[in-house]
């Protein structure tokens, strides 16, 4: 901030997606700017003058902080001293660095900021090489820093209350000590055992995702919903298919609402959906029962989470993933709750499942209602085939060329 008012230079901030570039101005580039006016004013030093937009901010002497969502091609579009922010989650992240690195070499730094998005991916070679993985670095062209929860503490770190911040309540608010060690204390942790890897979740993230509640403009869609009432989150996942591409259209989450009141959003719901898949495990089965005697089994499909079943639509899920045929919004609790599957072997060796439970991301609700949303595709083109098949009647005077093509 100071190096914008010695001598006019831009300051490129590449961010992970629209809304945190605009909150970075907001957020942190503005108040600073402010601070220093206020001081300059306190004390009657010369300042130039300063304005304050969504992406930018600029200097009466030419110098600008202007902040964008990453990408390869916002990457070659500026010239200046580049900031990548929470580069670990950025989207073609090795792309971006190929088209920044050799603009820094005419002159300008990179600063890298990022919490560990497990050991892969371009920032984790990057860290690696700094000596910030194994405290070795392998070259001196970085300048490497770590700062942890328990030293942020210590120099002062407090709450927007300005109250102390606690280790100790900060660690039982995780979901698991996989996520304290990564979110926490910026330990670089394998992803052997998620079901989901952050790369995989990486390369299905779009920003034209929605994660709110559906525009009612939106028709045909394909939903699944994860019931539930106290102790976890009820969530249906809306999806558009565009071709073979599923688009999330809305997330509808609920918390601590009766049975009637979430049958009343799904019936609101229901003129906008195609085709709902429902778990029908416990409290769901009441309400599946229910909206498939209003709307049809064609239109409702009910699934016990038996071992079995949730194997098939954890892999089918991951597959469509795999073929980068989903579209998903990046949010906390989507991540959080896709990255806390687990796969694990029982005593009989069969597949198993699970997450562990928390107070504020659930049970894993949210890839459970993606999940199924897939699901509900799926079913739906099988359905149709079915109904297809057992409308031909095949004649004896047929031949093998008409039988193909359905005359």
């Amino acid at each position: 901030m100071l190096e914008s008012l010695e001598r006019k230079q831009n300051f490129i901030v590449l961010s992970r997606s629209e809304r945190l570039s605009k909150e970075f101005i907001q957020d942190a580039a503005a108040p600073h700017v402010r601070a220093i006016g206020a001081v300059a004013n306190y004390i009657d030093a010369a300042l130039p003058d300063s304005s304050i937009y969504k992406h930018e901010v600029t200097f009466g002497n030419g110098s600008r902080i202007i902040a964008l969502p990453a990408s390869p091609d916002t990457a070659r579009s500026y010239e200046g001293n580049v900031l990548l922010d929470e580069f670990a989650f950025h989207k073609d992240p090795r792309r971006i660095y190929e088209a920044i690195e050799p603009t820094i070499t005419r002159g300008y730094s990179l600063s890298i900021i990022s919490t560990p998005n497990g050991r892969q991916g371009t920032y984790y070679e990057l860290a690696k090489e700094a000596g910030l993985v194994d405290g070795r670095p392998y070259t001196s062209r970085w300048s490497s820093h770590k700062t942890d929860i328990h030293q942020a503490i210590a120099q002062g770190c407090r709450d927007r209350d300005g109250k102390a911040l606690d280790a100790e309540e900060l660690r039982i608010g995780c979901l698991d000590e996989e996520m304290w060690l990564q979110e926490y204390c910026c330990a670089f942790l394998s992803t052997a055992s998620q079901w989901i890897p952050p790369e995989l979740f990486a390369a299905n993230v779009s920003a034209d995702a929605n994660s709110g509640d559906p525009s009612p403009h939106c028709h045909g869609l394909y939903a699944g919903w994860d019931v539930a009432r106290n102790r976890d989150l009820s969530v249906i996942w809306l999806a558009e298919m565009v071709g073979d591409v599923s688009w999330t259209r809305g997330i509808v989450e609920m918390k601590n609402l009766s049975t009637p009141h979430q049958m009343q959003i799904a019936r609101q719901l229901m003129p906008q959906i195609q085709r709902l898949v429902i778990d029908k495990s416990s409290m769901g089965l009441s309400i599946f029962e229910q909206l498939e005697s209003e709307f049809g089994p064609h239109r409702v499909e009910g699934v016990q989470f038996t071992l079995g079943n949730k194997e098939a639509l954890a892999v089918y899920a991951k597959r469509r993933m795999e073929e980068q045929k989903t579209r998903i919004p990046d949010t906390e609790m989507v991540r959080n709750s896709f990255r806390s599957v687990k796969k694990l072997t029982t005593a009989t060796g069969q597949a198993r499942f699970d997450a562990e439970h928390d107070a504020k991301f659930g049970h894993a609700d949210h890839w459970w209602a993606f999940c199924m949303a897939e699901s509900a595709h799926a079913s739906q083109v099988t359905e149709d085939v079915m109904v297809y098949e057992e409308q031909v009647s095949i004649s004896p005077e047929l031949d093998e060329f008409d039988l193909r093509y359905g005359l």
